[in-house]
């Protein structure tokens, strides 16, 4: 697929076909992914990937954390954000909602419990960073990333990253083993979407340049 389609055509995807996931296609998804740039190419990603019964296992470990601690998703903001942000935040709901709703979802639960779920898709990536790196190096993160899901979309795979499981960093470590030291940064839903399901109906808009670009020439 070429990249500008990839990048036009993909979506966060929330409803995944019971399909299992090749390895092989995970694996080369995964290569793929690593050719993102890094500072001093530190490349400090490391990823547990999650599939079968143990994916359901700790679906079902972090969905009880959840109903016992109810942290919602939202942005997770420091302080008041400006009002753009809110309205970009208030058209995304409303643009999935009618979607959820009409899949029989009440949009809540769904976004919250299904965020624990890992929205049923078949494999989740769970991507840690040493806590050697600093907080900069999250941008080395974010940015493999964005080479995954891109990815992911030119092999027919959706995606959705997850940062509601933030909160459950210690839950997940235990179920995973995770060393001490290892700093638990977002999960990602992996599987192949439903194209039958109205919640894959969702389309999100973006802002035009003029509200986040400056031109200095």
């Amino acid at each position: 697929m070429e990249l500008r389609i990839a990048m036009e055509s993909r979506t966060s995807t929330r409803a995944f076909l019971p399909r299992i996931v090749e390895r092989e296609k995970v694996e080369d998804l995964l290569k793929m992914a690593s050719l993102s740039p890094s500072a001093i190419n530190l490349q400090p990603w490391e990823l547990v990937v999650v599939a079968g019964r143990e994916k359901e296992m700790l679906s079902r470990v972090i969905l009880k954390a959840y109903r016992e601690r109810s942290v919602p998703c939202g942005p997770g903001a420091v302080k008041s954000m400006p009002p753009e942000f809110y309205e970009r935040q208030k058209e995304t709901f409303k643009a999935m909602v009618s979607h959820i709703e009409e899949a029989g979802f009440e949009f809540d639960s769904f976004i919250n419990e299904g965020s624990c779920r890992f929205y049923d898709a078949p494999v989740a990536l769970l991507l840690f960073m040493d806590e050697a790196h600093p907080d900069r190096r999250m941008v080395d993160i974010g940015i493999f990333t964005g080479y995954l899901c891109l990815m992911a979309e030119s092999l027919g795979l959706g995606t959705c990253p997850i940062g509601l499981l933030r909160p459950y960093t210690a839950v997940i470590g235990d179920f995973l083993h995770v060393p001490e030291g290892k700093r638990f940064i977002l999960g990602v839903a992996l599987g192949y979407p439903d194209p039958d399901s109205p919640v894959m109906e969702t389309r999100t808009s973006r802002a035009p340049l003029h509200e986040f670009v400056k031109w200095v020439y």
